[in-house]
């Protein structure tokens, strides 16, 4: 658990608080199921999966480092929420579990069934959980420009088409 902190998180938190902390932790996180160096996957994923069902302080251990991590999600949340970066009326704990289900999903699929489209397809997801935690309105209460959105997207297109495989919204900050 202290590697990945060490890999995913910290490096993470030197990105502004807010929306750019959070793109940081899911591309470490996406870096990590990649590296060459975790053979087997994420030890922490594996092991949850061996332990689930079994009582006793290795399952302990277990959820209660995947507790913390929802926690540190859920913060960086919360900030992005303060930055007018997202919504004020947003599940923290719902876009904490979808973010983990993703990285948790992405790992599966790049590394078990060596999907050529993994990590094309957990951007595209990770960008409409980011789309739907944005606010209607800027601080000054006008609506969004909707432009912003499909330039995202075209952006994401355009960046698959040339074999290129980018976060969609770093461009846009």
């Amino acid at each position: 658990a202290d590697v990945f902190t060490d890999i995913v998180f910290r490096p993470a938190f030197k990105a502004p608080t807010g929306l750019p902390r959070i793109e940081a932790m899911f591309d470490n996180w996406i870096a990590w199921s990649k590296s060459s160096k975790l053979p087997g996957g994420c030890p922490i994923q594996g092991a949850s999966i061996e332990f689930d069902d079994r009582p006793g302080p290795i399952r302990d251990f277990l959820a209660f480092t995947q507790e913390n991590l929802a926690k540190a999600i859920i913060g960086a949340v919360q900030r992005a929420i303060d930055a007018g970066h997202f919504r004020a009326d947003l599940d923290k704990e719902q876009f904490a579990f979808e973010f983990v289900s993703l990285s948790y999903g992405f790992g599966l699929t790049y590394r078990l069934m060596r999907h050529p489209r993994g990590e094309e397809m957990a951007r595209r997801a990770f960008a409409d959980i980011i789309d739907r935690a944005r606010p209607a309105f800027d601080a000054a209460g006008r609506p969004l420009d909707q432009r912003g959105l499909d330039q995202r997207s075209a952006d994401l297109e355009m960046a698959i088409r040339g074999g290129a495989v980018v976060t969609p919204l770093r461009a846009h900050r």
